[in-house]
């Protein structure tokens, strides 16, 4: 009687990508040894290495940092380009999936973003006797750079 040949590969952890921020495709190499007749004294083997690549997927949106949101009283008088407050955000992904931009998702012209910290800025001079509004409200887009 015949036994036909059978294999079954399993894994035993979680394959993931590693955690060290700049490798984003993890692999695994195997070397799998096939035997016939095994226990006796003569036998034939085979080899063959396998490897498994594992690729990164966003799974994680970026998240704000609420308390980050809350901007502090500014004077009219502060200069153009000054900071008034820093949004925030995180990304658990790795690699390009977990690194974020910011964009001003409301169109208005007296604060500006770093696309890359998140400081908001003044891009105007904020003198309330030249028409600037007292108060301000706009959105701001974090997104990050997954393909």
């Amino acid at each position: 009687t015949t036994i036909p040949p059978t294999c079954k590969l399993t894994n035993i952890a979680l394959l993931d990508t590693p955690v060290t921020g700049t490798d984003y495709t993890a692999y695994y190499e195997m070397v799998i040894e096939a035997i016939d007749n095994p226990g006796k004294s003569t036998h034939n083997t085979g080899q063959a290495t396998v490897t498994v690549f594992v690729t990164g997927v966003n799974e994680d949106a970026p998240m704000i940092n609420a308390a980050s949101l809350a901007l502090s009283n500014v004077l009219e008088t502060v200069g153009v380009g000054t900071s008034v407050g820093k949004v925030i955000a995180t990304d658990a992904d790795l690699g390009r999936d977990g690194e974020i931009r910011f964009v001003m998702a409301t169109a208005q012209n007296y604060f500006s973003i770093d696309e890359i910290d998140g400081t908001i800025r003044t891009a105007v001079e904020l003198d309330l006797e030249r028409g600037v509004p007292q108060s301000h409200t706009f959105e701001i887009m974090v997104y990050d750079l997954a393909p």
